[in-house]
C-alpha cells in the first residue's frame, strides 16, 4: 500500500486518531486490510490524505491501530468475569453470548496474516489471550470452590474451550453447519451445562 509523500509534520491527537482508526474497522474485517487502499481509506474516514496523513504516517499504521482497536473491544469483555453480583453459570453464559455477537461482525480469516504483517498488533493479541486465560481459569475455581461447579482440571477445560474456539475460526465447520458465531456458542454453553451442578 503505497502513498504519495506529504507533509512529514505529524499532529499528536490520539482521540482522532483512535476515532479515525474505528471507522475503517467495519470494512476492514469485511474486505481484509490487504485489500484497502489509502484512497479507501481516506475516502471511508472523509477526510483528504493530507488531513489524514497529518495524524498517521502510513495506512498501515491506521490499519495497525484498527486492529488494535478491535483487540481492546475483545478484551473488555472479560470485565464479565469479575462480575460477582452474577453466578459463575451467568458470567459464562454473559461471555459467550458476546463472543459470539463480537465474532459475527467480521470474517475472522482476515486476521490470519497479522501476525507477519502488523507484529505490534499481534503481540497486543497474544497479550489479551494471556490475561483473559487467567480470568477464566480464576473463574472456573470460583465456580468449583462455590459448588457451582463440578470439580473438573481447570487447565484442561481451558484448553478445551481454546480449541474450540480456534476450530471455529479456521475450519470450515460453521459455513457447512450453517451457523452462526453466536449459535456455535450457545451450543457449546449447552454442553458444558454438563459440568454444573443443580
Amino acid at each position: 500500500m503505497g502513498r504519495v509523500a506529504l507533509d512529514k509534520t505529524r499532529v499528536d491527537n490520539e482521540k482522532k486518531r483512535v476515532r479515525f482508526a474505528k471507522t475503517i474497522t467495519p470494512l476492514l474485517f469485511l474486505k481484509g486490510y490487504k485489500d484497502l487502499s489509502s484512497s479507501e481509506i481516506c475516502e471511508i474516514i472523509g477526510k483528504s490524505k493530507a488531513t489524514v496523513y497529518k495524524y498517521f504516517s502510513s495506512s498501515e499504521e491506521i490499519i495497525c491501530l484498527a486492529i488494535i482497536e478491535k483487540i481492546n473491544e475483545f478484551e473488555s469483555i472479560s470485565v464479565i468475569c469479575d462480575m460477582k453480583e452474577k453466578s459463575v453459570a451467568d458470567r459464562l453464559e454473559l461471555i459467550f453470548d458476546k463472543l459470539g455477537r463480537f465474532l459475527n461482525k467480521f470474517d475472522p480469516n482476515h486476521w490470519n496474516s497479522v501476525e507477519k504483517d502488523h507484529p505490534k498488533a499481534y503481540k497486543k493479541l497474544l497479550d489479551a489471550i494471556k490475561k483473559w486465560d487467567k480470568k477464566i481459569l480464576k473463574l472456573y475455581r470460583e465456580g468449583i470452590t462455590n459448588k457451582e461447579l463440578y470439580r473438573f482440571e481447570t487447565k484442561m477445560m481451558l484448553h478445551l474451550d481454546k480449541s474450540y474456539v480456534f476450530a471455529l475460526l479456521y475450519t470450515n465447520y460453521l459455513k457447512e453447519e450453517q451457523l452462526t458465531y453466536s449459535e456455535a456458542f450457545r451450543n457449546y454453553f449447552n454442553f458444558k451445562q454438563f459440568f454444573r451442578q443443580r
